[in-house]
């Protein structure tokens, strides 16, 4: 007797259902993220899995359960989809239709619908520690009068130990991956390009691209998001605001649709305005606080300004936590021989965004304390050491360089220009470095 081959697919379907993965589109990327994995009530789903003549976006084999996500084109071809979705169910499949800006605008409200079209639980696993739920089992959401904010379902948040840190090569990265680390938590650390050394399971990978992310935050609790060009001058402006921006954005969406307990930004004081004229910007106030107006000049700061902006609006839209910490220059532990910077004197102005810092041991604990903050929503926070780089009274600075510029609250001696009060009451923070600290021989 001749044996048949286990796998009896044509080769040419195989390779379409291939191709149609790779070329899978942003609504698509994001049922599978729901479905994958057996997260929605333990039920099993294929992607584009073979019925007939067919390919099927998803389906559920146990449950005869079909998911079709339709683009705009399926509006040309409504005779060919009826005849498919016919053969489906003579087949004996249910076929859920959803168009893409079903998913793309609520991916929650999807998987809903196809809970209640199997008849089951609203019961969403997004990890082994978050998990949506229904609490009733009468959808009284048609009558208006649903106990609950969303979808008849709610967060049910355990404690979060796998940490994705975006950026984790980076300078601020390295140290956010040792204190997570030191603290107990399991951490994947993604970037572009592999650093020589790091501290926790690296994944490289080009956030820009929207599957990816997907894949990178798929079986995390919650982002640490400091991917970036840094600054205004590394790159030529186009390339420093799309990276920053796409990334930024696939990342958040990413976390959205995942479903992750917590998003933590690290956001500039560059969204302040950074100009090449040392005095083309001034605060409309000091100590700038996070009700101060944000008027970037440049693609940094405003790539950093719109990244608040996404983050925002997947969190109202959500209910996923969100912090964006405004950190300022980071100085290394290695980088106070240049502290105090020369006083600015006459005509030797200094950027105003450049007189606070902040030491990066305490910008990477900054970052840990947003991620254990208890907060609801979107929030922003400056990240600063409580002083300037300058050896001199700021007050005497700001007479000299911004004597318009009104000081709304006491600085004492070199006291920063920028308010961490709401840092200190939302996150706990509290710098604990300064170059004051130093003896004089380690300032050269």
């Amino acid at each position: 007797m001749t044996r048949r081959s286990r796998n009896t697919e044509p080769t040419k379907a195989l390779a379409h259902r291939r191709e149609l993965r790779e070329r899978s589109t942003k609504a698509e990327q994001l049922i599978w993220a729901v479905v994958r994995n057996r997260r929605l009530a333990g039920l099993k789903f294929r992607r584009q899995h073979s019925v007939g003549k067919y390919i099927a976006d998803f389906a559920c084999l146990s449950r005869r359960l079909i998911i079709e996500v339709d683009g705009e084109y399926h509006r040309e071809t409504e005779e060919a989809d009826a005849s498919r979705q016919q053969f489906l169910e003579a087949e004996g499949f249910l076929v859920l239709r959803f168009v893409n800006l079903d998913v793309l605008e609520n991916v929650e409200g999807v998987a809903v619908a196809i809970l209640r079209a199997l008849d089951l639980p609203l019961t969403l696993t997004l990890s082994p520690r978050m998990t949506l739920t229904c609490e009733t089992t009468v959808c009284s959401r048609e009558r208006g009068d649903c106990p609950l904010p969303l979808w008849m379902i709610i967060f049910v948040r355990r404690s979060m130990k796998k940490i994705v840190v975006t950026g984790a090569a980076g300078r601020l990265g390295r140290k956010v991956v040792s204190d997570l680390i030191s603290r107990g938590y399991t951490v994947l650390g993604v970037d572009k390009e592999r650093p020589e050394k790091i501290q926790c399971r690296f994944l490289p990978a080009d956030l820009t691209n929207s599957a990816v992310a997907v894949d990178v935050l798929s079986g995390a609790d919650a982002v640490i998001h400091l991917a970036a060009i840094p600054g205004p001058v590394s790159q030529p402006s186009s390339v420093t605001f799309r990276n920053n921006v796409m990334s930024t954005w696939n990342v958040t969406e990413a976390a959205a649709a995942i479903g992750l307990q917590k998003i933590v930004f690290a956001s500039s004081v560059f969204t302040l305005g950074w100009h090449e004229s040392p005095t083309a910007y001034w605060p409309q106030y000091v100590p700038v606080d996070e009700e101060h107006p944000m008027t970037p000049f440049e693609s940094y700061g405003l790539s950093k300004m719109m990244g608040e902006v996404i983050i925002a609006t997947a969190s109202r839209r959500t209910g996923i936590p969100a912090v964006s910490l405004r950190i300022m220059n980071v100085i290394q532990e290695d980088g106070y021989f240049a502290f105090p910077w020369p006083t600015p004197a006459g005509l030797l102005a200094t950027r105003f965004v450049m007189w606070p810092y902040v030491d990066v041991r305490d910008a990477a604990t900054a970052c840990r304390q947003a991620l254990e903050a208890d907060v609801t929503g979107h929030e922003a926070c400056y990240i600063a050491a409580e002083d300037i780089r300058f050896d001199a009274p700021t007050v005497s600075l700001l007479k000299e360089f911004a004597p318009k510029v009104p000081v709304r609250k006491p600085l004492e001696g070199s006291a920063s220009v920028i308010s961490i009060e709401k840092a200190k009451r939302l996150l706990g923070f509290q710098p604990q470095h300064s170059w004051r600290q130093l003896k004089p021989s380690e300032h050269s």
